[in-house]
C-alpha cells in the first residue's frame, strides 16, 4: 500500500523536519544571532535520526502498512527529531564550561 522507496524519503524529511522546528524555537527564544554551525548540528541530527526511523521502517516491511499506520510513524519520526535535538542542545548547554555570575 505505501510505496517503500516514497517512505524512506518522507521519513527521513520528518526527522530533519523535527530537529529543524527545535532549533528555530530554541533560535528564537534566545534572541541571539543565527549561528550556522547550531543550525548545520540541527539538521545534521534530524537527518540522522529520520535514516535510523526510516531504515526500521524498510526492515518492518511499510508496504503492508496501513495509511493511518504510516501516517503515526511519519508523526513520531517528526517527534523523534524534535526531541533529539532538544536533548542534544540542553545537553551541551548543561555541560558548557560557564561561569557562575556573582
Amino acid at each position: 500500500m505505501i510505496d517503500q522507496t516514497l517512505s524512506f524519503i518522507v521519513i527521513t524529511i520528518a526527522g530533519v523536519a523535527g530537529s529543524f522546528l527545535s532549533y528555530w524555537m530554541a533560535f528564537n527564544a534566545k534572541n541571539e544571532p543565527f549561528d550556522m554551525h547550531k543550525h548545520g548540528n540541527a539538521l545534521i541530527t534530524g537527518a540522522v535520526s529520520g535514516l535510523m526511523m526510516a531504515i526500521t521502517a524498510a526492515v518492518v516491511d511499510t508496504s503492508n502498512m496501513t495509511v493511518a499506520a504510516f501516517g503515526f510513524l511519519v508523526a513520531t519520526t517528526f517527534g523523534t527529531g524534535f526531541g533529539i535535538d532538544r536533548m542534544r542542545s540542553s545537553t551541551s548547554a548543561m555541560t558548557t564550561n560557564n561561569p557562575l555570575k556573582p
